[in-house]
């Protein structure tokens, strides 16, 4: 308390009915450190009670299968993350996007930007690519060979019960592959017929 109508200054403060404590009665300062431990371990399970809290009523919401995909997918998140904390400069944008930082986000307009202008071009080219067909080796002869491929690409089955000729063929066909998959659409044989 200070004596009431006097400046104070410095060291002119003067205390009404206050005793300082002496330094013998004060406690250590490894004593004092474990107190300040102390409230950080209780804050920290707090933390952990309200998380728990917050976990249960995820699983009530969610259910147990949809919640043990959302925790593999947080760990592949954290994964990647410390992967790319890793490196450095990484680090540093990640964090800068983390707290909405202005550089950052112009970075990432523009980033954004030419990442639609690339899947852009990208889509537009993609009637120019060509799937890869993969045929074996003991094809039919020429004439039975269109003939196969054109029935399977107007959706007719050739190896159908009185098609005897055809029919040794089959497992043949059944080998033709497009990218590494199975030739089973219309289209799909359309596209070996090409």
């Amino acid at each position: 308390m200070y004596a009431s109508g006097t400046n104070v200054w410095g060291s002119a403060v003067i205390y009404l009915d206050v005793e300082l404590p002496s330094s013998h009665t004060l406690p250590s300062q490894e004593e004092i450190l474990n107190w300040r431990n102390d409230l950080k371990r209780a804050r920290d399970i707090e933390t952990d009670l309200q998380f728990s809290s917050l976990t249960r009523r995820l699983l009530a919401k969610v259910g147990a299968g949809r919640a043990k995909e959302m925790v593999a997918e947080l760990k592949a998140f954290v994964s990647s993350w410390r992967k790319l904390t890793e490196v450095p400069w990484a680090a540093r944008l990640f964090e800068m996007g983390l707290h909405g930082d202005e550089v950052f986000q112009t970075l990432k307009a523009q980033l954004d930007a030419s990442a639609n202008d690339f899947w852009n071009d990208a889509e537009a080219a993609k009637p120019f690519s060509t799937a890869i067909v993969t045929i074996p080796d003991e094809m039919p002869p020429p004439s039975e060979q269109h003939q196969i491929i054109g029935s399977l690409a107007t959706g007719s089955n050739p190896f159908g019960l009185f098609a005897f000729k055809l029919k040794p063929f089959k497992p043949v066909f059944d080998r033709i592959l497009i990218n590494g998959k199975k030739a089973e659409s219309e289209s799909d044989w359309k596209h070996v017929a090409s």
